[in-house]
């Protein structure tokens, strides 16, 4: 017995390529389905009259060698004539649509739609003894059963048409939402794939991936979880082969910012001073820069954040009442209050000199 394989050969099509659906009336064309056929399958199909019709209508082809088509031109329908396999646009004749349907003879006329595709069916290529097969049809749909004859000698298995497989699609590109972010540590964000180009690639599946664990994760659903400071990159990898990725860099932040001045820092003139992205500011008077001293209120205003803590200790400190939020415990003040940029503070900083003042602020950076 031998295996016999019939190829159906997806360019090869059957001679009939349309159906012809009758229309006796120009009112047929006002439903929305016609219409809706016309604006969409001009002029790669086609509206057909018979040559005799043609001829009565335009004085154009002669009977029997021409087919009159309709071809739809923005709002526009030009007459064409079909003559000998080459399309010609008869000129001066472009109408209306209305127009058109106006002018519709009483004869019969006709507009094609795609008939289902046919393929070539061929035996496979090397088949054993090949010159005794006659195979029929020649021409087959999809699925359908085509009978194999055999004129030799040697007794082999029936078969069946099949298709060729389609060629495999690779993916060209894709697109995330984003393709850079800023994620403090301890924290999430969500990326996602806007799009898989081209939209007909056979597996349009991707993996989330990252660059380095160790500065933030990713599961499969797009989420990212920053796990410590740098800079990472999180991307979409292409599950076909084709290594195409869609990649975001995301700079994973500090979850807070400490700040320390000490004694030797402070050094300056006038009212004000800054440091690391932080600024004392007194309101009143001057600082003595001398003797490290801040007598009377003063403000701590930070471009990094907004404070979450701050820390003095000098000498002496001394903090009123209407320090919002601070607390004192020795010769160190502390103030914990509501996240903030700026935070006032009601008192006195005195260190005169003994080289023990020291500022800790701790930021909750931006995003």
């Amino acid at each position: 017995m031998f295996a016999l394989l019939l190829m159906a050969a997806t360019g090869a099509m059957a001679q009939s390529a349309f159906t012809a659906k009758e229309i006796t009336s120009a009112s047929q064309l006002t439903s929305t389905d016609d219409e809706a056929y016309v604006a969409a399958c001009m002029p790669s199909d086609f509206l057909a009259v018979d040559a005799d019709v043609a001829k009565a209508w335009t004085g154009a082809p002669t009977a029997g060698s021409a087919t009159l088509i309709y071809a739809i031109d923005g709002n526009k329908i030009k007459i064409a004539t079909f003559l000998n396999g080459d399309y010609k646009v008869t000129t001066g004749a472009t109408w209306s649509i209305a127009t058109f349907k106006d002018q519709l003879p009483n004869g019969k006329f006709f507009y094609t739609a795609p008939a289902p595709a046919t393929y070539s069916v061929t035996l496979a290529e090397g088949t054993e003894d090949g010159d005794n097969w006659t195979i029929s049809p020649t021409e087959a749909a999809e699925g359908a059963t085509v009978t194999a004859t055999y004129s030799g000698e040697k007794k082999v298995k029936s078969v069946k048409a099949v298709k060729k497989a389609a060629a495999t699609i690779p993916v060209t590109s894709i697109t995330l939402n984003k393709t850079a972010t800023s994620i403090k540590v301890g924290s999430t964000e969500t990326l996602s794939v806007t799009a898989v180009a081209p939209d007909n690639a056979t597996d349009k599946t991707y993996t989330w991936k990252t660059s380095d664990a160790s500065k933030a994760t990713v599961d499969q659903d797009g989420k990212v979880t920053a796990v410590a400071a740098g800079t990472v990159t999180i991307y979409a990898e292409a599950n076909d082969g084709s290594g195409v990725k869609g990649s975001c860099t995301v700079t994973v932040t500090p979850a807070t910012i400490t700040v320390t001045w000490n004694n030797n820092d402070i050094t300056g003139s006038g009212n004000s001073f800054t440091k690391d992205g932080v600024t004392i500011t007194m309101s009143s008077r001057e600082i003595d820069f001398g003797r490290k001293n801040f007598r009377g209120g003063l403000t701590f205003t930070t471009n990094l954040g907004n404070f979450t803590k701050i820390e003095v200790t000098a000498r002496s400190v001394s903090v009123q009442t209407t320090g919002t939020g601070w607390s004192r415990s020795g010769n160190k003040c502390t103030w914990t209050g509501n996240a903030s940029s700026s935070v006032s503070f009601d008192g006195d900083i005195n260190d005169s000199g003994s080289g023990n003042i020291k500022f800790v602020f701790t930021i909750e950076p931006k995003n």
